[in-house]
């Protein structure tokens, strides 16, 4: 029940960054003749609102691509711990 509650909670935050990241393209796109700086601020934040969602479809998948790496997940955590 906590896993389906926490699916329904991701792809709730999901779908909100992918919105955002459309209104921000289409805000983008609409200030571009007009103020190019605001243009370039909306692009920005579209990527960054996509980026997002990304980043969160991947939460989703990881704990299933940990319990099937077993081992081998394991050390790929601790070999991207120790590049940071």
């Amino acid at each position: 029940a906590e896993w389906d509650w926490f699916l329904r909670f991701i792809e709730a935050h999901i779908k909100a960054a992918e919105r955002m990241a459309d209104a921000k393209k289409n805000q983008a796109a609409s200030l571009v003749l007009v103020d190019e700086a605001a243009a370039k601020t909306a692009a920005v934040l579209a990527t960054t609102y996509q980026v997002r969602a990304e980043t969160l479809r991947e939460v989703i998948v990881l704990p299933k691509y940990l319990r099937d790496q077993g081992e081998r997940a394991a050390k790929l955590v601790v070999e991207l711990e120790a590049s940071l």
